[in-house]
């Protein structure tokens, strides 16, 4: 996958943070290796936040959080976790699909 965005991925990514880095590679037609570990990687680095009362730390921010997580409460994280999951999941799916090919 390059140049135009899937419109599948499109819709499973309108939950995310327009400044999300995965949400940004869905719409720049990253391929779905990328988006499949961008989207990991932003699920790995919100989970462990999600009943925190802390800021967030510089790598949530670096991959696009920071606004976002200052308005979210508990149940909007776990909600994240849940796209970003979904994201994740089909990204990886089309990913292997397209590597047998």
């Amino acid at each position: 996958m390059s140049g135009a965005p899937s419109p599948v991925l499109v819709e499973f990514s309108d939950g995310l943070p327009d400044t999300s880095v995965a949400k940004k590679l869905v719409y720049s037609g990253g391929s779905f290796r990328e988006i499949s570990d961008q989207a990991r990687r932003e699920w790995v680095l919100l989970a462990p936040l999600v009943q925190s009362k802390e800021p967030p730390p510089p790598e949530l921010i670096a991959v696009g959080y920071e606004e976002w997580y200052a308005e979210a409460d508990a149940k909007d994280r776990t909600r994240m976790l849940g796209y970003l999951d979904m994201l994740y999941e089909m990204t990886l799916d089309l990913a292997e699909e397209e590597e047998e090919e």
